[in-house]
């Protein structure tokens, strides 16, 4: 079935001012961010899409270690530039933002679709430890950093130039996208057209009854595949579409997997049982489970990880024998409470995805 790349074919030739942005569109968009463009970008200069492409193709071709997600979205990006549609795209204001310690992981950058319309990318997840705790973060408390700079990022974006504006993500990106436009000023949020979310996870309990969220939930455009994990974390109050991909399991994850048929993804009426399950398990998780159970869960979990000092899941995974080995000495390091309060937790973890297998089977009945 057709996907981007069919997209660009078809749609390639035919530039914005003619036809406005759509939600493929934003998912590809999405996606460019996650590229560590620097050296292109920096000092706040804008350049066309093609020229940074070009630029960070040349710097990174002698790079050796490539994951197969570098290497499919590296085709996408090869695919935008040589379209009329993307490739004269002027892309400024490009921020990445990365603190071990105090564990932020944040990128973004913003394209300029036409001098009155502008579209705020911003970047998910990548491959840090950092990165992923931030993530994991988000399920005891909020703000965590990554959102606390979107909101900052956009308001400064919102501020510099006039007009429409679009925002989006991917995976956290969209959680990004979401918190950073509902925290705007009343004034600043009208002048949102779109809101982007492609497999993002959602908030915590009580956030989707606040009025700031409310006020612009009608703008939120979500997608999420058939077999979503990252977008069933944690609670969505608003609509979502659920998408056909030609992948399997966590690459559905990837939206350069997902089917298209003309400016829109091709659509599905039902998640899999096994998606529905997990997100189950996971609110039950987050109702069930107190917050600073979760919050000192979470932490102990990332010490004993990040205690590898390794930096990537790439580099752990590389090195698998020897990562094993240095998180078992850290986790048996750990002082006797912590430990106990991670079986604990753990053992309670269990008896919740039990209860959320049965009473699955019992609707199913």
């Amino acid at each position: 079935m057709a996907n981007y790349s069919d997209y660009l074919k078809w749609r390639g030739d035919i530039s914005f001012e003619v036809d406005g942005v759509n939600e493929v569109d934003g998912a590809i968009l999405s996606v460019i961010s996650y590229f560590t463009f620097g050296q292109e970008l920096e000092g706040g200069i804008k350049v066309t899409l093609k020229e940074a492409a070009k630029a960070y193709l040349h710097r990174t071709r002698y790079e050796t270690v490539k994951t197969k997600i570098t290497l499919l979205i590296e085709k996408l990006l090869k695919d935008t530039i040589r379209t009329k549609r993307f490739g004269n795209l002027v892309m400024s204001d490009y921020a990445d933002y990365f603190d071990r310690e105090l564990r932020v992981q944040f990128g973004a950058v913003t394209f300029e679709i036409s001098e009155d319309v502008h579209f705020v990318a911003f970047r998910g997840t990548d491959d840090t430890v950092a990165g992923w705790a931030e993530d994991f973060d988000l399920c005891y408390k909020m703000p965590v950093p990554s959102q606390i700079e979107a909101e900052k990022y956009l308001a400064d974006i919102m501020d510099k130039y006039p007009g429409k504006i679009y925002v989006g993500g991917h995976s956290k990106g969209g959680n990004l996208a979401i918190y950073s436009s509902f925290r705007q000023s009343v004034k600043a949020r009208s002048r949102i057209s779109g809101i982007y979310n492609y497999d993002g996870p959602g908030f915590l309990p009580g956030v989707m009854e606040s009025q700031d969220y409310l006020s612009i939930v009608n703008k939120i455009h979500t997608f999420m595949p058939r077999e979503s994990v990252v977008g069933m974390v944690m609670f969505h109050g608003e609509k979502y579409n659920i998408v056909q991909s030609d992948d399997k399991g966590i690459n559905q994850h990837q939206p350069v997997n997902w089917n298209v048929m003309g400016t829109k993804f091709v659509y599905c009426n039902e998640f899999k049982k096994k998606s529905l399950l997990f997100n189950s398990m996971c609110n039950k998780w987050l109702t069930e489970i107190d917050e600073h159970k979760r919050e000192m869960f979470i932490q102990a979990v990332f010490a004993i990880v990040d205690a590898d000092m390794k930096g990537t899941f790439t580099e752990m995974s590389a090195d698998w024998f020897t990562t094993a080995r240095n998180t078992f000495k850290s986790y048996k390091n750990l002082d006797k409470d912590t430990k106990s309060m991670i079986r604990e937790t753990i053992r309670q973890m269990g008896r919740l995805s039990k209860d959320s297998i049965k009473e699955k089977i019992h609707k199913t009945n």
